[in-house]
């Protein structure tokens, strides 16, 4: 809202209540313009007093983004004095025939650590005498060409070096040793997950018998 008002010329004069000993003074034209701001302020006999007249925000629902959750597991074991990881080549696509760490979707009625379990049991055959710890979460958005996917990824020491054997959607598995891994041929993002498994391994060995 704006109003404007115009009076005419300057002109001269006295002032009548002799404030200003007589002398002339000029009354000049003042524009008055009421903006919104303007009409927030309150105005009592000690100043000014501002009051937010801004109508509240009324909230606004927000429908929940739709994403898949999955889990990785990095699990090692020495073979023949050398730190060796477990990989399944997977035989679905995406990556149809690419190494990969064992891992899937967690299902809607399971606990992470349930999902974790059952996906190496159903991959690998391994799971006894096998502890898992959380060691990180991924999330970039182009990490799965089958949409959004929040990945946990979980690390493991397998004391005993049994052979894996594949099962679900995993053709083959096997132990590689870490130092023969092209880590740039695996599906997915596993150079990331496997590198923290890898940094987080060599410190627990540090301290930890296997």
């Amino acid at each position: 809202v704006a109003r404007r008002g115009r009076a005419q010329v300057p002109d001269e004069g006295v002032c009548r209540d002799g404030r200003h000993g007589g002398r002339p003074f000029s009354r000049f034209i003042v524009y008055l313009t009421i903006t919104q701001e303007d009409v927030t302020r309150q105005h009592d006999d000690k100043g000014i007093r501002v009051k937010d007249m801004t109508p509240p925000r009324q909230p606004v629902a927000m429908t929940p983004p739709r994403y898949a959750v999955a889990v990785d597991l990095v699990v090692f074991t020495i073979r023949e004095r050398r730190l060796s990881v477990v990989l399944v080549e997977r035989d679905i696509p995406p990556f149809q025939g690419r190494w990969a760490l064992p891992g899937g979707f967690v299902l809607p009625e399971e606990d992470l650590r349930d999902a974790a379990y059952r996906e190496l049991r159903e991959e690998t055959g391994l799971g006894a005498g096998v502890h898992l710890e959380q060691l990180a979460t991924y999330g970039a958005p182009d990490r799965d060409p089958r949409g959004r996917t929040i990945s946990v990824a979980w690390l493991a020491f397998s004391p005993i070096a049994a052979e894996p054997v594949a099962g679900s959607d995993a053709g083959r598995a096997r132990w590689w040793p870490v130092d023969e891994i092209d880590h740039s041929a695996l599906a997915f993002d596993p150079p990331d997950v496997l590198a923290c498994g890898l940094d987080r391994a060599r410190a627990k060995l540090e301290y930890t018998p296997l």
